[in-house]
C-alpha cells in the first residue's frame, strides 16, 4: 500500500515538471485537494483511498513510482500503457 505525503507529491510533480494545476488535470482530482495535501492542511491519502489511487496511478502512467515510507520521495521507472 502506498501512502502519500507532500513530500512523494512534490518529489514525484519535479519529476516530471508539473505544478500542482498540472496533477489535478492529469489525475482528475480537485486542485484544491492537492494543494491541501501537498499543503499538510489535510490529511495525506492511503494507498486504499480513491484519491490516493488515482494519483498514485497517474504517476505511474507518466514512469513515476511514488515511494512508501520511511523513504520520502519519487523515482523514474518505465511508463505504463
Amino acid at each position: 500500500m502506498t501512502q502519500l505525503n507532500p513530500e512523494n507529491l512534490r518529489a514525484a510533480r519535479a519529476i516530471l515538471k508539473w505544478g500542482m494545476r498540472d496533477l489535478a488535470r492529469e489525475s482528475g482530482v480537485a486542485f484544491s485537494t492537492v494543494y491541501l495535501i501537498e499543503n499538510g492542511k489535510r490529511s495525506p491519502p492511503t494507498g486504499e483511498d480513491v484519491t490516493a489511487a488515482k494519483l498514485v496511478e497517474t504517476f505511474r502512467r507518466h514512469g513515476i513510482e511514488v515511494l512508501s515510507p520511511p523513504t520520502a520521495g519519487a523515482r523514474r521507472i518505465a511508463p505504463q500503457s
